[in-house]
């Protein structure tokens, strides 16, 4: 096992996005899918295409940031499904989105309905509807996580300072 793939997983949980669309430019539907890592790190775009493939390009200044944004892709059907499945394993974000795109990849020509509702569906994961009912489920409040966690942290502070 290579440890990039670990590692992008992480980049793409955090910076990434899985994007469906779909378009009728000329009455027809067409639909698009999207992988795509944002970062301001020229370094990083270097890593990704060197090590994935792809492209990348410069997104112009918004509101909140003056750095220079940069957006990675990778480029053509069987190059984004390479990289879902490498990255698969190791996502805790955006799996659900993920196991969405490479059902999109999949699919053989003239499945319109099917794409259809995989447009649905990941639109409705990148809003966040689904984690909404989850994530109160189990609902633990401040000063519970500050119960469980205050012990460990006196703890480290009283241990025995170790020579080296």
């Amino acid at each position: 096992m290579s440890s990039k793939w670990p590692y992008v997983a992480g980049i793409f949980d955090g910076e990434g996005c899985v994007c469906l669309h779909e378009r009728q430019p000329d009455g027809q539907s067409a639909f698009f899918l999207q992988i795509i890592i944002y970062n301001t790190s020229m370094n990083l775009m270097k890593w990704l295409v060197g090590n994935f493939g792809g492209k990348f390009y410069t997104r112009s200044h918004t509101d909140w940031s003056k750095k220079i944004q940069y957006v990675w892709h990778p480029s053509g059907k069987k190059n984004r499904e390479s990289f879902l499945l490498g990255i698969l394993p190791y996502l805790v974000i955006k799996r659900k989105q993920a196991e969405i795109a490479l059902d999109f990849c999949r699919l053989g020509y003239g499945e319109q309905e099917k794409r259809r509702e995989l447009v649905q569906k990941c639109c409705l994961l990148n809003q966040r509807e689904e984690s909404v009912e989850t994530n109160t489920l189990n609902v633990i409040t401040s000063s519970q996580v500050m119960t469980k966690i205050e012990p460990e942290l006196i703890g480290d502070n009283e241990s025995d300072l170790m020579v080296t």
